[in-house]
């Protein structure tokens, strides 16, 4: 089986709250039944690859908690309906 990627434009909200550039395995199966799963990445608008945004985004995160990153938990893997 392979991983399908699939990429969208997300912009950091006005806020000063800390952010991390999300990602999210999500499994589904197509509409004959096969199985499928597919990676969700959101890259803020003006990066060209996940690793620089994902930098700037704990970078930011640095600054705002004062040299405490903030804890994320593991991203859960979701089931949609085709």
């Amino acid at each position: 089986m392979r991983d399908h990627f699939v990429y969208f434009v997300w912009t950091k909200p006005a806020t000063n709250a800390p952010f991390r550039v999300a990602r999210r395995e999500v499994k589904t199966h197509t509409s004959k039944g096969y199985p499928i799963s597919y990676i969700l990445k959101c890259i803020p608008r003006g990066y060209k690859s996940w690793e620089r945004a994902q930098r700037m985004a704990d970078r930011l995160n640095h600054k705002l908690r004062r040299g405490r990153l903030r804890d994320w938990p593991e991203e859960e893997e979701q089931e949609f309906e085709c």
